[in-house]
């Protein structure tokens, strides 16, 4: 992720999976003049916490297995 100029809709954001790139955007607004705080941290929450809907509760476990997460952020 890299953040945008303000008035500019030039932030970045890549993501990939598994060593392939699924993500390339290159015109992104993260800031703007109403908004302009930036990154202060990332948060990556991929994980179901069971709250469903209509009350029911969650009938089975699920899981997630991460070998390497790498998150890098650059100052402009």
């Amino acid at each position: 992720m890299v953040i945008n100029d303000i008035g500019q809709t030039n932030g970045v954001l890549k993501f990939w999976l598994d060593d392939v790139q699924t993500h390339d955007f290159n015109d992104i607004t993260f800031i703007d003049a109403a908004n302009p705080h930036g990154f202060y941290s990332r948060t990556w929450s991929p994980i179901y916490g069971g709250g469903c809907p209509n009350g029911d509760t969650k009938s089975r476990n699920d899981y997630l297995w991460i070998d390497h997460l790498y998150i890098s952020g650059k100052v402009k």
